[in-house]
């Protein structure tokens, strides 16, 4: 593993005034880490992330172990891809990835129905809560009319006959 070869490179005298945490993922066991990271599961390649602050950087470079040294170092400087690093997925976070990666790109509707819902979530929560119950006592309302409607009473002529 590459990673491993970067602790041995960085705990030479060389780089000794360089803190850092190495640490490896086995991804298929992690489900919610390669979620939360955009780690795409099963890959080619490793993929190798490195935290600085509150950044997330990917390492792009050669894949050789001077190049992931210099880029430890200091070429992470250089990268203007880094982001945020993501927050940790909540249960609903987890399960709209999970319906968007099922769903895929090709049905729009589905996708923008739920980013309506996601965005109900994120921005509107006392709204989706109150869109629940509503959905809920509506359910029930309309089972309690149908029962009454088609609810079959029994039939007197049977009653009668049972008398008899």
């Amino acid at each position: 593993m590459m990673w491993r070869s970067l602790g041995e490179e960085l705990e030479d005298d060389l780089y000794s005034d360089v803190d850092f945490l190495l640490g490896g993922v086995d991804l298929s066991q992690n489900r919610g880490l390669r979620l939360r990271f955009g780690i795409p599961y099963p890959s080619d390649s490793s993929t190798i992330l490195y935290f600085v602050g509150n950044k997330m950087h990917v390492y792009k470079g050669q894949g050789n172990i001077d190049d992931l040294v210099d880029y430890a170092i200091n070429g992470y400087e250089l990268d203007l891809e880094n982001t945020e690093i993501p927050v940790s997925l909540d249960t609903i976070d987890q399960i709209v990835k999970t319906l968007k990666s099922a769903i895929g790109q090709d049905n729009r509707f589905a996708l923008s129905f739920i980013d309506d819902l996601e965005n109900i979530y994120r921005l509107r929560k006392n709204a989706g809560a109150g869109l629940l119950i509503l959905g809920v006592a509506l359910g029930i309302c309309l089972c309690l009319i149908f029962d009454i409607i088609f609810r079959k009473e029994p039939s007197t002529q049977s009653n009668k006959s049972k008398r008899e």
